[in-house]
Order: structure tokens, then sequence, then C-alpha cells
């Protein structure tokens, strides 16, 4: 009897976490909204979807449409929420900034969710960094390749670097190369979960503040007027008179911080300047397309080596949220990222030297956004 009794509880909870996280959401277009086609039009008009584009045109794809997220498997590309779903493990320990979510078993991007569901992602997915134009919603990375000055005044929060051209966020600096995202940019504050995912210091303060302030107590920061957490490096760009005012500990912190700020954003604006002139408004397959083509296929091949390897050792149990401070699970954390990506991770990313870099489109919020197809 006690057995069943469980048993019955058990299922209980279960049903009432499931209606929980059903009310989260709005009510659902009709029809469901298909997952975003992506895609653009040659010099023909003829529509070629993504993976067209990426295996025939890889340097102005990369150049114009950083939101197309996906990657080469056996010299094939597929999109992210391929390899999200079939490759869930190798996505997670090299692609974490392919932000997106599952529902009914199939995986959207982070655009699509702040389409069809803005609230949610807002309650839940605060670090999906990207914003609207045009309607439409794109990640950090576009925002960075093609109107940084907006970005510096607007989201001083989206932290991130610049590799090969392409711009990635925290989150897959820490991931991927944390020995020297620690040397180099220690001002990007966070931590990994129990689930082995980097989070920043909002993410924390907002989902468990009582490990944050204990564990954590150099991450300095306040609530603003709608009750969100923001660090110091928010404040010092977008309200440091009001910082000063309750934080008067802060002024010198707050100058350096500033300061800090604006050098990198500075190597950020000259990392993409040079991309006027660099990149091509009009490829096509000629030998430095195809040796562009070929140098990309050879590196996704490396990669898909170990593909199976990594999944088969993912975690199968279930992800739970963080409820206690467990300082040992942090550690063991820290210490298989870097084991894992120590045998790959660079002295520095190749910042000066962009073997393939991007168009600067003209300010997103200003004029037109057309760019020359091939």
């Amino acid at each position: 009897m006690g057995e069943i009794r469980r048993i019955l509880a058990t299922g209980v909870i279960l049903l009432m976490l499931a209606g929980s996280a059903r009310a989260q959401y709005a009510p659902w277009p009709t029809p469901f909204p298909a997952a975003p086609a992506w895609g653009d039009y040659d010099q023909n008009q003829v529509w070629r979807p993504a993976a067209w584009w990426w295996q025939n045109q890889p340097a102005w794809t990369r150049a114009n449409h950083p939101e197309w997220w996906g990657d080469f498997d056996n010299a094939v590309w597929y999109p992210a929420s391929w390899w999200w779903q079939n490759r869930p493990g190798w996505t997670q320990a090299h692609h974490p900034e392919w932000w997106g979510a599952s529902y009914r078993r199939s995986w959207y991007p982070a655009s699509w969710w702040s389409q069809y569901q803005p609230d949610w992602v807002q309650q839940n997915q605060q670090e999906w960094w990207g914003d609207f134009y045009d309607a439409v919603w794109y990640p950090a990375g576009w925002w960075w390749q093609f109107d940084p000055t907006w970005v510096e005044g607007n989201y001083p929060e989206w932290w991130g670097d610049w590799s090969n051209g392409v711009w990635y966020p925290a989150v897959w600096w820490w991931t991927c190369h944390p020995r020297w995202t620690r040397a180099h940019h220690p001002q990007w504050w966070g931590d990994f979960g129990n689930d082995h995912v980097w989070h920043d210091d909002a993410w924390w303060h907002a989902h468990n503040p009582a490990w944050a302030s204990q564990h954590h107590p150099e991450w300095l920061g306040d609530y603003d007027a709608h009750h969100a957490w923001h660090d110091l490096n928010w404040w010092a760009v977008k309200d440091p008179k009001r910082a000063r005012d309750h934080h008067p500990e802060w002024a010198q912190a707050l100058t350096q911080s500033l300061a800090s700020q604006h050098i990198d954003w500075q190597r950020s604006l000259e990392r993409v300047r040079p991309a006027q002139s660099t990149a091509p408004e009009h490829p096509s397959v000629e030998r430095e397309e195809q040796a562009a083509n070929s140098d990309w296929v050879e590196v996704s091949r490396e990669r898909s080596h170990r593909v199976e390897q990594l999944d088969s050792d993912e975690i199968q149990a279930p992800a739970r949220e963080r409820t206690s401070a467990a300082p040992e699970r942090k550690r063991i954390a820290q210490r298989d990222h870097l084991e894992h990506n120590q045998a790959k991770e660079p002295h520095a990313p190749d910042h000066q030297n962009p073997q393939h870099a991007p168009v600067l489109r003209p300010s997103a919020h200003s004029v037109s956004t057309s760019h020359a197809r091939p």
C-alpha cells in the first residue's frame, strides 16, 4: 500500500509540473508555426536554402548570415536543429551559442521562440542574447557583426570576442577555451552549473541568488526598477549616476569598468572595419572560394570524428536545477571542461588575421540592410 501511495503521489507531482510547464506558454498560433526556413535568393532570384549557401558559398554566408547556425558532418551541412536532436553532446561541447529549446520532440532556435513565445523567453531564457530588427529576432553575434556601436550603448552585458572573423558569446569562450578566457576576460563573470553549462552572473542571481552571493561575492551588482539584477559592468554603461548614488564604494570600480569596456569595444570595432575591403561582394566558386570551402569542410570532418564518442559519454539523466551550494561539483565541472578542451585550446584566438572576415552591413537602425548576392 505504501508503494502504491508513493507512485500515485509521484504521478500527481508530475502532472502538476507538466501543467505548470504548459501554463508558461501563451496560446500558439494556428496552424502551429514551422521552424525558420533559412535561405536567400541568388543573383538569378532562385531561392537557395542555407545548406546550399554553406556548401557552395561559405565565405559569403559566414559574412552575411552568421545567424544560420549549423555545421558539416561528412562534408554535408546540417542546421543547428539537426545537431541538437542527433548530436546533443557534441553540440553542447562545441556550440553552446546555438540557443534554442525543444517542443513536441522538435528543436527550435531562439529566433523562433522569440517570435512566438516572447514572454516565455524573457522569463526563462535571459541568456539568449539578441534583439529584433524588422520584426525578426537576430542573435548577439549578428548584431556585433553589423552594428557594434548600437550594441555597445544598448547591451553591455553581451560579452564576447572574435575568432577567425566570427563573434562568439561568453558562453562559447568559457566552454571551449576556458583558460584563454580566464586570462583575457576575467570580467565575464559566471560559473558552471551541475549540468556543466556555463551561466553568467545575472542568471545565477535570478535563479540562485543565495549561492551566487555566498560563492561569488566579487560579483558586484544591484537590482533595477524591474527587479532584474545587473552587475557593476552593466551599471557603468547604463546608469552610472544611480550606481554611484546607491553604491558610492563602487566609484573607482565603475570608472575602471567603463574604461575597460570601451577598450574592448574599440578592439572589436577594429576587427570589423577591415571586412569592408576583404569580404567578397560578389563571390564566385573560384580558387579562393574553393580553398575556403575545402578548409571549412576539413575542419568539420575532424570535428565529426569526435561526435560519437562525445554522445556516448553524454549524461542521460535529465538536468536538475541547482538547489544547493556544491563547490566540489563546480570544481569538477571546470576540470572536465578544462581537460576536454586542453588539447585544442589556442594560445589566443586568431583575432588579428581573420581567415573569413565579415562584411560590415550598414546600420540596422538607419538604412537598408541589403547586401550583394553571388
